[in-house]
């Protein structure tokens, strides 16, 4: 559906390098990273508010910035929830519904306003008066109305209560059902990424760590624990980073089908959760050291 040649983007202080992916019909891609990542520069990127100043961005074969009728007529295809506001704090939702339901040609007014009801949202309150949680719903409710081909959804599961939180990946389970529609959804949130995201995309300082199907991640390395000198008799090349407990040692490794271990060393297919923290710890990332 869509595709991500090679994107580049250069800030002052930040540049996004070199990024390219595919995001298939009928699945849901998690983008992972840690703060300054550049996951929010790539979302911005794919909706087409950022030009990159390199590389390009293909929509069912079209190019984004070919033409202002093509990138109009990719924008229609796309939904959005961000953190930032787009929408007239002034306005109530309703007016803001219909004022910026225009812009799209499948933009449907009865089901905007029955997807407000279901989100429990008063179609007369102004925008401006909504938590940040009801904002999200209401730029879901928005999204959802005007019948987009891809939704881009930028940390949304953490502003949401707990009932919303199930309703919401019902719905976007129910999106991606006919497999014709995606979802990219950036989030720091690994365990419920690991639940939802059949890709995941990990990101760190501007570059593209891992972009694979979350299986086929998790197939690629092994948590490894035991001793520390048993730890440390696994060839170098081969860690990805190790980290020494007082008991106990534990690393992230490569692996393949024909890797053998030393039996005395606990051997675990790792999470998600494992993954991005030794991935980024193996490349000098001074996190806070929680996982």
């Amino acid at each position: 559906m869509f595709q991500v040649v090679h994107i580049s983007k250069y800030y002052d202080r930040f540049r996004l390098e070199d990024i390219s992916l595919e995001i298939p019909k009928g699945y849901i891609v998690g983008v992972l990273g840690e703060n300054g990542a550049g996951k929010s520069v790539l979302l911005k990127i794919l909706l087409g508010y950022v030009k990159p100043d390199q590389g390009s961005l293909f929509m069912n074969g079209k190019n984004l910035w070919e033409s202002g009728e093509v990138q109009r007529e990719i924008k229609n295809e796309l939904g959005f929830v961000l953190q930032e506001d787009f929408f007239s704090h002034y306005n109530t939702l309703l007016d803001n519904g219909l004022r910026y339901g225009k812009y799209y040609k499948d933009f449907s007014r009865e089901e905007f306003w029955g997807y407000l009801q279901e989100f429990g949202l008063e179609k007369k309150r102004r925008y401006g008066n909504l938590s940040r949680g009801e904002k999200l719903k209401f730029q879901f409710a928005f999204a959802l109305s005007h019948h987009p081909k891809l939704l881009l959804l930028d940390e949304p599961l953490g502003s949401f209560d707990l009932s919303f939180r199930e309703k919401f990946l019902t719905y976007l389970s129910h999106f991606v059902a006919d497999e014709e529609h995606s979802v990219v959804i950036v989030s720091h949130l690994t365990q419920e990424l690991e639940q939802m995201a059949d890709y995941i995309a990990i990101l760190h300082k501007g570059h593209l760590l891992e972009f694979a199907d979350i299986e086929e991640l998790r197939e690629r390395y092994r948590l490894v624990s035991g001793e520390k000198y048993k730890v440390n008799l696994l060839k170098q090349e081969r860690v990805i980073y190790q980290e020494n407990g007082v008991y106990n040692t534990k690393a992230l490794v490569k692996h393949n089908q024909f890797r053998k271990y030393d039996k005395e060393l606990l051997v675990e297919i790792p999470a998600l959760e494992d993954i991005f923290y030794y991935r980024l710890k193996g490349l000098g990332w001074k996190g806070d050291g929680n996982r």
